[in-house]
């Protein structure tokens, strides 16, 4: 899509009721704020989707565009098995099976891109890529070497078939960047998310999906003699979906556990340095089926209960229905309604145990 850098992120926001804060990526659907939009990449929820954030806002995202296979952007009535959102989900998927040779590698004054597909016979298939960027030579000729920036981002991920009904996917990623300016302000982030996940196809009419990962984060901001700042987030992720197809009722149910761990670090001169520590384990079960209530009706009930331990403890149940009446064959009323929890910020509730999540209500109608 022209104007938007070939980035998954950025280009969502061409779709109705998509935009983006004034010189940065993050997403606000429907009027919510960045916050409240959950993004998340083959099957793993990341909570820091961008090269930068806060103190340097960035355009583009960790995901490099050679090895996506395409996105999702829900901006109302998103599905049970997405949770810890208000206002929207996007859910972007890495590319899979590789039925051919493909890949290529570029050189441009920002520097190298490279991407590289496999099919591996009888194992099945390969995806990697490596990219690194250096604004050096850019800038210079621009006459703009007040600044500089450094990229490096690489992706891999196999796809090997166990057997018949079984097949195992493992998936890393990992992405630098710095940025300095001739001020002495500096910036960089550390991105790195692992990722390990079983398909199974127990029956004819039943799949079931395991994903683990770890997910890092680390940045910094720093002025050399006025202040820094260092950020760490990790998280870890276990979760389980599955669909069973009983033929007049399309069953869909799971959960995921999350264990989060966030340290913040302030300096500044003539002051001692200070720590901040957050954490919280988050607990979530799904489930919805769908339906048909005459020959040209279609209903789909589904709930989600949740729960911050360590926090309120309290569960947290989300109860969503829709409707699509096909009055014709390319004639389709849709009506939905939901509500939709988000614990939000752990600091905040770490100073406050008692405070409930954030929720929101949507209601949509559709033709």
């Amino acid at each position: 899509i022209p104007g938007t850098a070939a980035d998954p992120i950025y280009a969502a926001q061409v779709l109705p009721g998509v935009n983006s804060a004034p010189d940065s990526s993050t997403l606000l659907i429907r009027g919510g704020s960045p916050e409240e939009v959950a993004f998340h990449f083959d099957g793993i929820e990341v909570a820091h989707p961008f090269l930068s954030e806060s103190l340097h806002e960035s355009y583009f995202s960790i995901f490099d565009n050679q090895i996506i296979e395409g996105f999702s952007i829900a901006t109302s009535g998103f599905h049970v098995k997405f949770g810890d959102a208000l206002s929207g989900v996007m859910d972007i998927a890495a590319k899979d099976s590789i039925y051919q040779k493909e890949g290529g590698i570029g050189l441009s004054i920002l520097g190298l891109n490279s991407y590289v597909g496999l099919s591996i016979k009888g194992i099945g298939s390969f995806v990697g890529s490596y990219n690194a960027g250096n604004s050096y030579l850019m800038t210079r000729i621009n006459s703009r070497d007040d600044s500089e920036f450094k990229t490096q981002n690489g992706f891999s991920k196999l796809n090997v078939k166990l057997n018949k009904s079984h097949t195992m996917r493992l998936l890393g990623l990992i992405d630098r960047y710095d940025f300095s300016h001739q001020s002495g302000f500096s910036t960089g982030t550390h991105n790195l998310i692992t990722g390990f996940s079983l398909t199974s196809t127990l029956r004819r009419n039943l799949v079931t999906r395991v994903t683990l990962s770890h997910v890092y984060h680390q940045a910094d901001f720093q002025l050399p003699d006025v202040f820094r700042k260092d950020m760490r987030d990790r998280i870890l992720q276990a979760r389980m979906d599955a669909t069973l197809d009983l033929g007049s009722h399309y069953l869909e149910l799971g959960g995921d556990f999350q264990n989060r761990r966030i340290e913040v670090g302030f300096a500044e001169p003539g002051f001692t340095p200070s720590e901040f520590r957050a954490a919280g384990d988050r607990l979530c079960v799904y489930a919805s089926d769908r339906f048909r209530l005459t020959d040209a009706v279609f209903l789909d009930l589904g709930g989600r209960l949740s729960a911050l331990r360590g926090r309120d403890n309290s569960l947290r149940f989300d109860p969503r229905v829709s409707l699509a009446h096909f009055l014709t064959r390319r004639d389709i009323i849709r009506l939905s309604v939901g509500r939709y929890s988000q614990f939000g910020d752990y600091f905040t509730l770490q100073e406050k145990p008692g405070l409930g999540p954030k929720r929101a209500i949507h209601a949509a109608v559709s033709y």
